[in-house]
């Protein structure tokens, strides 16, 4: 039985005195997480209107593959980096695929 995609949207608003800290290290996450073999896609936007509220769209092969994703050290490294850094605790929304129909 093949696993389900794993899909993910974060929405995160960073201090504005942490803002080109943080914009900074998710680029360079970015990059590296785009290498994993797991990721399908994985975008970084922030809403039009406000630079500091930060959307992630991640979207993984596999619950494994986001697992193994999360145990990288690069990643590991930028939830450390976020540390009070942020304005309250992100929120994550698991996503499923709509069936083709």
């Amino acid at each position: 039985m093949t696993e389900q995609p794993f899909i993910l949207w974060v929405q995160a608003r960073v201090k504005p005195e942490h803002l080109a800290e943080v914009a900074e290290a998710a680029a360079r996450t970015l990059a590296l997480t785009l290498q994993e073999p797991g990721c399908v896609a994985f975008h970084q936007t922030t809403q039009h209107e406000d630079p500091c509220h930060f959307c992630f769209f991640e979207y993984f092969a596999s619950p494994t593959a986001h697992a193994e994703h999360l145990a990288k050290p690069y990643t590991k490294a930028f939830f450390e980096l976020l540390e009070g850094k942020l304005e309250a605790e992100p929120l994550f929304q698991q996503l499923n695929l709509l069936a083709a129909g």
